[in-house]
């Protein structure tokens, strides 16, 4: 419960920066990049690579460079097509999670999800071996309408592994409790119950089978 708590937490984090990144962002792009993201689905996938406005987005993201937790930055269209991402080789297709960025745009509201990539080009270059936060947010028009969903992903790597590392101390130190308890428990039962009955064995072998009986002393007797 801890570790999926915690991990929630982290979660929940990486999201809020997230949408504060895409806020900023999406004023920007839709002010100045408005008509060329609609007109997108029409210029096909080798036109928006070469277009000049894919490269001042690109110079837009610049500052994010040298932010290391921010992978990679994408704007779904309203179908579903990747119209811009930092990864050029998706601009213009439809992705894997296209479908996710779909369900967001009709839900409205930002979804999160934590995965581990074993590879992913990020805006500093490819990275292997993130455990990464993806943020899909929807952004709206001025009549209201969902013009597209921005996807961010953060990288978490460093901040999931010390949740785990605090969450195998915690259960190494229950299970020293937990065996300290026990083999407490071992001791009083040896002193106070098996003890008592060795001596009364003993007792009885001492006074040899020609005895009618003995009866054990009552300070035998565990309490």
């Amino acid at each position: 419960l801890y570790y999926r708590q915690t991990v929630d937490g982290l979660v929940q984090m990486a999201e809020n920066q997230n949408i504060l990144v895409t806020r900023a962002l999406s004023h920007l792009v839709q002010s100045r990049f408005a008509g060329f993201l609609a007109s997108a689905p029409a210029l096909g996938p080798a036109r928006l690579r070469e277009s000049r406005e894919l490269r001042e987005i690109d110079s837009m993201l610049d500052p994010l460079r040298s932010d290391l937790s921010i992978l990679k930055v994408r704007i779904f269209g309203p179908h579903g097509l990747v119209v811009y991402s930092s990864d050029h080789a998706q601009i213009g297709e439809k992705a894997p999670d296209s479908a996710t960025a779909l369900a967001v745009a009709h839900l409205g509201s930002p979804q999160s999800a934590l995965s581990f990539k074993d590879r992913i080009a990020a805006l500093s270059g490819e990275m292997l071996n993130r455990d990464v936060v993806e943020t899909y947010i929807p952004v709206h028009d001025a009549k209201g309408d969902v013009a597209g969903v921005f996807q961010v992903a953060t990288d978490v790597t460093d901040s999931k592994e010390r949740i785990e590392d605090t969450f195998l101390m915690m259960v190494a130190q229950l299970v020293a409790v937990f065996l300290a308890l026990y083999g407490a428990l071992i001791l009083i039962v040896r002193y106070r119950v098996i003890a008592p009955i060795w001596r009364a064995s003993a007792r009885a072998s001492e006074i040899g089978p020609q005895s009618p009986g003995m009866r054990l002393s009552l300070d035998d007797i565990p309490a």
